[in-house]
């Protein structure tokens, strides 16, 4: 009898605790409705190296996305830093947009680097933050903010270790 009530009560500690972390994780990525919806196009050109990827096929559905914005100039110093991230985080979508630049020229420049995924070129719209060469959005399955950040920044790892809690826990 007293073996069931400190298995119940450790049970009852054990789910507090639970309870608490995923609304302390919730709280951590702001979550909410009040956040900025970034333009996602759709009618984009795929340009890859490779048929064989190793991370999400479909970004664009993933529950949390990392969206970045970059300048064909800025490639080599911009994309390399994700190369890490992108083999780690499998549940969470990485899309890059271009929307200057020749396919070709965007291609050789991702061989330069071995860069071998998708990125997406947008030859339809204005880049929404042109006066930056690149910025990196993390972002909700709904297109809003949870932050803004890149790989080079000591909080981007922790953000995507939150999503991915959230993804594996959170119905």
């Amino acid at each position: 009898m007293k073996n069931k009530k400190i298995n119940y009560l450790l049970f009852i500690i054990i789910a507090s605790i639970l309870v608490f972390i995923i609304l302390n994780y919730r709280n951590i990525i702001k979550i909410g409705e009040d956040k900025e919806v970034i333009p996602v196009p759709y009618d984009v050109i795929l340009v890859n190296l490779s048929d064989n990827h190793d991370y999400i096929k479909t970004p664009f559905s993933a529950k949390y996305k990392v969206i970045v914005y970059i300048w064909p100039e800025a490639i080599y110093q911009v994309l390399p830093g994700y190369i890490h991230y992108i083999s780690k985080y499998h549940d969470i979508g990485f899309i890059f947009y271009f929307t200057k630049g020749e396919s070709y020229d965007i291609k050789q420049q991702l061989e330069k680097i071995k860069f071998k995924y998708n990125v997406y070129i947008d030859l339809n719209h204005d880049h929404p933050y042109k006066e930056y060469p690149f910025i990196g959005f993390i972002v909700d399955e709904n297109n809003r903010v949870i932050d803004m950040t890149n790989p080079t920044l000591p909080s981007f790892r922790r953000i995507l270790d939150n999503c991915v809690t959230l993804i594996n826990v959170v119905p």
